[in-house]
């Protein structure tokens, strides 16, 4: 979209309701995940995943509470025809329910037209935790008719919401739809019902009272010993098959082994008497009676003293072994067979693996093998090497933490062909699989979420997900960008207390996301795409030669390009990190004449063969490292031998200054007082820096004592510039020691070109040579004249000024004979004549002067002289 505002309403509708109207398309959405799974992993999937599919949920014909995230829930029903029924209902919540809100809250029949039990009536609220009974007797009485042999209830609150469903039984006389109850059989119980001593309770699955409530019948079970008011007993289960698996595997190494397991299900687990069994040293480990395994949580067996819930010593191979884990009734629930040794894997594929190769071969002294998050509570179970990665962050007791630099920003798709294409891709950086479940795209300037991942949604490794306006994408929500500007920042979940990445385009002066040093955007500039970009383009992040995108936090990360949706890495051309003096600060502008606006600039140099990309290079100086003072664009590249110039003002400069060549203009921040100039790549690396001085007040290096040495070189009058010594006989070089020893000052401005007054001498030489002594102002014009006029071939003169016009007729006369002459002067140009005498850079007084001398020289008719001193003008 070009703009946010040119939404029509209809979308903006659609956008705050998207809450809404996902859960009423609930059936809707599941089929649309099965469709992106299908289309976008199916090349990933068939080769290395086990598609995991599960029942489609009906859809509610009310809207309906989870009991046990909020709600009360039905724990227990004693229903045996007689005048003895009650019901048991208990708050699992940290929260009193109050009865009373709305139009209060009751127990109805299947049919919804019978009140069995007014709970605002008769029971008011109930606290925290609490567990009570309704009915004919118990804690609170009200006469109830509860069917013998099968019968359905529901919990609804003072909103008309459903909160709980039981049905029980088997028989014809239950109401209620089963679109509201998730399977298609009743709670049914042995012996029948109706028996005086029994009733049917919901299943504890913790010792800290969570329920099953999956809406199931095999959320229930019977008892002959009813428990009124009393939650039932918990009794943790022997694991099956999938319940337990081993998730993580230290065996490389001297005593620091260790196996990882993990309970794969929502409750908890007894695996007292279960057994893992090493094959290469025929070693076993049987579990200590009563160990018990919270849901959704590991047990950690091995070496690592402190850290392991058992510690015991492991004898693993290091080429490969299998582990096959038993549970007490010695049946084999799960088998992983790793390493590059082949011996092994046939024993391995007799007891439960599949895959016709190990999870790993060898690995390093730091690094362990997991068992890989098909989702953000399950692992991956195939029982085979596609289940299995290698990481060499081993974490020891706990899931690895999907962290910053894992999923990142890697397209932004805001000026498609069309605005019902604008799309979010997502990449994942890891080498294994990630699950987006619960993830969130924010706009952080609009305080909105863009896109919420809702279901098992994983990334392949090295991958991508495209996410947007359209259906084909691989998941579909709606999106608005705009083409101007954006801060999007990619969070763990709703809560937005993590922060996964961040990228921030264009330009907006609110600048709402906290930009700079400490932030997820590490850069005081935006990705920058001008006034917007045209269509068909994208910005897109640099992918580095092993397919891991850069991931620095800052504009440098970013390139624009050709729209390449959905294929990770297609902007393959990376800006590989600057080396110290790849290229060189020349020439700086410090202290123009007059006002410093608009005339003050910075010339760079490519000393080298090949041409530089310097594409979000910066200049910047330490008093503010973390900020730049000016940012080169994206696509600059100098050519070999060439020089660079960021100046303030084009006009200003090209009037003043003469200049011309390569540049980029931005405001510059060069003060008058010590400082430097840093050349920084977007790398962050400093790849030149020149430190300068006041004649009263040395510089302070306060930032690393290797770019710069000293205490700076001496900035000089105003007008004049400091320039890096430049050696022409030396294969066009300039002195590079990062120190004020590389550098002249008080030197007319020359941007863009080389300065040829500061020339060094390099090389060394011998020679013989008379020396003619003379005395000044007595004999010295025709000692002076006699020497220049029996030059043959080069004359080379050192003096402080030169303001002599009859000596200079002398060495134009040598130069026409093919006399090579070059001047070495103290501070300005001979005659007082330069390029720059239309300027004030010399003063008025310094004009009257030349002026006056002129004006004399026309009164003595020089006629000799005259056209030379002009063709030397020239």
């Amino acid at each position: 979209m070009s703009n946010k505002k040119d939404k029509n309403f209809y979308l903006k509708y659609l956008k705050t309701n998207r809450k809404i109207i996902k859960f009423i398309m609930i059936t809707f959405i599941f089929s649309l995940s099965i469709i992106y799974s299908s289309k976008n992993l199916n090349n990933y999937f068939d080769q290395k995943l086990q598609i995991l599919t599960e029942p489609e949920p009906k859809t509610f014909n009310k809207p309906f509470k989870s009991t046990q995230a909020e709600n009360v829930c039905i724990t227990e029903i004693y229903a045996d025809g007689s005048v003895a029924e009650w019901i048991e209902i208990y708050n699992p919540t940290n929260n009193t329910i109050n009865f009373t809100e709305g139009s209060g809250w009751k127990i109805y029949d299947g049919d919804l037209t019978t009140t069995e039990i007014n709970l605002a009536t008769t029971v008011g609220s109930l606290a925290p935790g609490a567990v009570i009974t309704i009915g004919d007797v118990g804690m609170y009485i009200d006469n109830i008719t509860l069917n013998d042999g099968d019968d359905d209830l529901i919990i609804v609150n003072g909103n008309g919401e459903w909160v709980d469903v039981v049905i029980y039984g088997s028989g014809s006389g239950v109401n209620l739809p089963l679109g509201q109850w998730y399977w298609i059989s009743n709670v049914t119980v042995t012996p029948a019902p109706d028996d005086p001593n029994e009733s049917i309770y919901r299943i504890n699955k913790t010792i800290g009272g969570q329920l099953e409530d999956n809406n199931m019948n095999t959320d229930w079970n019977f008892t002959n010993s009813p428990t009124p008011g009393i939650l039932p007993q918990y009794n943790p289960r022997e694991p099956k098959i999938g319940d337990l698996l081993i998730s993580e595997i230290k065996y490389s190494g001297t005593d620091c082994e260790w196996i990882e397991l993990f309970n794969n299900i929502t409750e908890e687990l007894h695996i007292g008497g279960c057994t893992l069994y090493m094959l290469n040293n025929n070693q076993s480990i049987m579990f200590p009676l009563n160990t018990i395994i919270k849901p959704n949580s590991t047990y950690l067996i091995g070496e690592l003293s402190g850290i392991v819930d058992y510690e015991t010593n492991i004898t693993l191979n290091d080429d490969g072994d299998v582990i096959i884990l038993k549970n007490a009734s010695e049946i084999n629930i799960d088998t992983v067979v790793f390493g590059y040794g082949s011996s092994e894997y046939q024993y391995g594929a007799e007891n439960g693996w599949t895959s016709s190769n190990n999870a790993t071969g060898s690995v390093n002294v730091n690094e362990s093998i997991f068992r890989y998050n098909l989702t953000r509570r399950i692992l991956a179970d195939t029982n085979s090497s596609d289940d299995w990665y290698v990481t060499n962050e081993p974490t020891p007791g706990s899931f690895y933490k999907i962290k910053v630099g894992d999923i990142l920003f890697s397209e932004i798709g805001m000026s498609e062909l069309s605005n019902t294409e604008e799309f979010i891709e997502l990449y994942n950086n890891l080498t294994w699989p990630v699950t987006l479940d619960g993830i969130i795209v924010f706009d952080y300037e609009e305080n909105t979420i863009e896109i919420e991942f809702l279901g098992n949604i994983t990334i392949p490794p090295r991958w991508v997900i495209v996410a947007g306006d359209n259906m084909s994408y691989d998941y579909y929500d709606n999106i608005s960008l705009t083409n101007g500007y954006e801060d999007l920042v990619l969070y763990l979940d709703s809560s937005k207390t993590y922060e996964l990445d961040v990228v921030i385009y264009g330009d907006d002066p609110s600048n709402t996301y906290p930009r700079g040093a400490g932030s997820g955007w590490n850069d005081n500039n935006n990705v920058s795409v001008g006034s917007g970009l045209p269509r068909g383009t994208s910005i897109h992040r640099i992918n580095s030669s092993n397919y891991e995108l850069i991931d620095t936090n800052t504009s440098s990360d970013w390139k624009i390009g050709p729209i390449s949706r959905g294929i990770p890495g297609i902007y393959v051309s990376p800006q590989p990190p600057g080396e110290a003096g790849s290229v060189l600060i020349t020439e700086v502008m410090i202290n123009p004449s007059g006002s410093d606006n608009g005339y003050e600039y910075v010339e760079i140099y490519n000393p080298l063969d090949i041409p530089i990309d310097i594409s979000n290079w910066t200049i910047r100086h330490q008093g503010y490292i973390n900020s730049s003072d000016a940012t080169i664009p994206l696509g600059t590249i100098i050519p070999p031998k060439t020089h660079f110039t960021i100046i303030e003002n084009e006009t200003n400069c090209v009037s003043r200054y003469n200049f011309s060549g390569l540049n980029y203009t931005e405001d510059l921040v060069i003060t008058n007082n010590p400082d430097d100039v840093i050349l920084i790549d977007s790398y962050m690396n400093i790849i030149d820096r020149v430190a300068y001085r006041t004649s009263t007040t040395n510089f302070t290096n306060n930032l690393d004592p290797y770019s710069w040495k000293d205490n700076g070189v001496y900035m000089g009058s105003e007008g004049k510039v400091i320039c890096r010594i430049y050696d022409p006989n030396n294969n066009d070089s300039y002195i590079d020691t990062n120190s004020s020893a590389d550098w002249r000052y008080n030197i007319y401005p020359n941007p863009g070109k080389h300065t040829n007054l500061v020339i060094f001498l390099s090389s060394s030489f011998s020679s013989e040579a008379l020396i003619t002594p003379f005395n000044s102002p007595d004999n010295s014009f025709n000692v002076l004249t006699n020497l220049i006029n029996l030059a043959n071939s080069t004359i080379d003169i050192c003096v402080y000024q030169f303001t002599n016009y009859y000596i200079l007729e002398h060495l134009v006369n040598a130069m026409d004979r093919g006399v090579k002459v070059r001047l070495l002067l103290e501070d300005i140009y001979p005659l007082y004549d330069s390029p720059y005498l239309k300027d004030n850079t010399h003063g008025k007084e310094k004009k009257k002067k030349l002026k006056k001398l002129l004006e004399l020289k026309e009164k003595k008719n020089y006629t000799k002289f005259k056209p030379k001193l002009e063709k030397y003008e020239k």
